[in-house]
């Protein structure tokens, strides 16, 4: 058996709860390029899309959530 760890979502920019020199670097001292879901794809095995709540993402969205992350990294969906 595998354990998978993860959070719901990986992007909290701003306001209370902000996730920017807490889980990622702050934006002033992010080298150019930086990614989000990459670097938090880096430390966790799986991420709750929150989005999904309130609609389907469009499939070259999702393809694009599958090309940051590894092969075995897992996607999990709100539904109601």
């Amino acid at each position: 058996m595998w354990l998978r760890i993860g959070t719901s979502g990986w992007n909290y920019p701003t306001g209370w709860g902000t996730w920017n020199g807490i889980c990622y670097p702050l934006p002033e001292n992010r080298q150019r390029g930086f990614g989000e879901l990459a670097f938090y794809a880096e430390r966790f095995n799986v991420v709750e899309v929150n989005s999904t709540f309130y609609g389907q993402p469009r499939a070259n969205v999702a393809l694009s959530w599958a090309r940051r992350t590894p092969a075995d990294f897992e996607f999990t969906v709100k539904r109601y």
